[in-house]
């Protein structure tokens, strides 16, 4: 595909305007730039960082869920609802 597309614009650069700025063109160069732009973006990508990160978190959620139900069949309201609290806040 991108050697169809270099040879593409050998045939049409006639065309081209004569004051075109220099690096306007494509080279192979701006093919390999491309592909490492679009793996830096797509391994930074905030959704996929933060997916990855809440994934980690639900351990500590489901802890505090479970001690919310078993302080919540002993009976102890002031506890039950800092744990809820808790959980709401890591869910």
């Amino acid at each position: 595909m991108n050697s169809l597309q270099l040879l593409l614009q050998l045939k049409t650069r006639s065309k081209y305007d004569k004051n075109m700025k220099p690096g306007l063109e494509l080279t192979e160069k701006t093919f390999s730039n491309v592909f490492t732009y679009s793996v830096i973006i797509y391994m930074f990508n905030p959704y996929s960082v933060m997916a990855c990160a809440m994934l980690s978190s639900t351990v500590f959620d489901n802890i505090l869920l479970a001690a919310t139900i078993i302080t919540t069949l002993r009976g102890k309201k002031t506890e039950v609802f800092t744990l809820f609290c808790f959980t709401r806040a890591f869910g």
